[in-house]
């Protein structure tokens, strides 16, 4: 089942120029409740306001005022306004806020900017099923409009980066118009793999010219003869363990680091947590490492990592790290512990001069069913 796609948005502002685009919001406002209630001043006449906040300014100063502070914006207006209103502030779909207009008797709910990245089409999806009839989504993506897979909320919903945006419009464009895609992934499908997806495993000709590739690795794509276009996802599912000896510099912990990724050919960005034991939590390389890595530090008791660590192979044990810390590894055992049931070691232990690295894998699928 996909994770996301019935997204709630951290904060939506609904904004009403009218007393009848008013009576719409306040009711809208009741059915969203992280929604705030934006109405014009002047167009209440008895409407009871207390669920909304009155504005006096124009339109173009309040947007301007509260821009930054919202994921979704509800308009109830004319879309010409909003769409002058909102057009200095459109940069890019991976930034665009999601905008959705409607009409003040509510019978469209029209998805205008940042359909999918920014979620605008299943904000008025959302809004047309709790508000009922008549209202309607307006979906215009052609993606959605067709039928066919969209890579951008794929890699959204099953928690993928997508690295290279501008290579989806190649992507889209040929399903749209009733061409294949090839498929290269390193995490199992799940979910009917529709049939505008060619499956390629890696060897033999590339089936068709434009193709999406999912993997953690880097520069994949210099190994992928005959590829047109290639749009490059990345899974965020691996996990880092990491030791160290007590007062290691974090200049060397992270020159390492550098230095392990790159000779294993994984991208940093495919890391979803750093981990070791318990006896490291404070150890200051490991939390500069964090930082500069924007990860979680989880870290666990020797007594959690030692039956993890004593199923290792006797080459990835240390009698030594046994001695000094209370289970024969760190860095292996500690990212198989953060990585949970049913992860495994992807890269063993690997040492540096005072500190050990290894990466563990979560399961994951790549889930090709965004039904709700």
């Amino acid at each position: 089942m996909c994770k996301i796609i019935c997204q709630d948005y951290k904060k939506i502002a609904i904004v009403a120029l009218t007393a009848g685009g008013c009576r719409t919001a306040l009711r809208l406002g009741g059915l969203l409740p992280e929604a705030d209630v934006y109405l014009k001043a002047g167009a209440l006449n008895e409407l009871d306001i207390a669920a909304g906040q009155v504005f006096s300014e124009p339109l173009a100063r309040l947007i301007e005022r509260i821009y930054g502070q919202y994921q979704g914006f509800v308009m109830i207006m004319a879309a010409g306004i909003v769409f002058r209103t909102f057009a200095p502030y459109a940069v890019h779909k991976s930034q665009d806020p999601a905008v959705v207009v409607m009409d003040e008797r509510a019978r469209f709910a029209v998805s205008l900017l940042s359909g999918h990245l920014g979620g605008a089409n299943r904000l008025a999806r959302r809004i047309a099923a709790l508000w009922g009839e008549p209202c309607q989504a307006v979906i215009t993506t052609a993606t959605d409009v067709t039928a066919k897979p969209a890579f951008d909320l794929l890699a959204q919903a099953n928690g993928c980066l997508i690295l290279n945006l501008p290579e989806l419009k190649y992507i889209s464009g040929t399903l749209v118009n009733g061409g294949r895609v090839a498929l290269q992934s390193s995490l199992p499908l799940a979910g009917a793999v529709p049939p505008e997806i060619a499956l390629y495993s890696g060897e033999g000709d590339l089936p068709c010219p434009e193709m999406v590739l999912i993997s953690p690795y880097h520069d994949w794509s210099a190994c992928v003869p005959g590829a047109r276009h290639i749009l490059r996802l990345l899974p965020r599912n691996l996990v880092l363990g990491a030791g160290c000896k007590r007062g290691v510099s974090p200049e060397l912990m992270q020159a390492a680091l550098a230095d392990f990724l790159a000779r294993n050919w994984l991208d940093a960005r495919s890391l979803s947590a750093l981990a070791s034991v318990d006896l490291k939590k404070d150890e200051p390389a490991l939390l500069a490492l964090a930082a500069w890595l924007n990860l979680p530090l989880q870290t666990y008791p020797a007594a959690e990592l030692r039956p993890l660590a004593e199923n290792l192979a006797a080459g990835e044990q240390s009698e030594f790290v046994r001695q000094t810390v209370g289970t024969p590894s760190v860095a292996q055992a500690a990212a198989l512990a953060a990585a949970g049931e049913g992860g495994r070691t992807l890269i063993g232990k690997t040492k540096y001069p005072g500190i050990t690295f290894s990466v563990a894998e979560r399961p994951q699928t790549f889930d090709f069913d965004l039904t709700c």
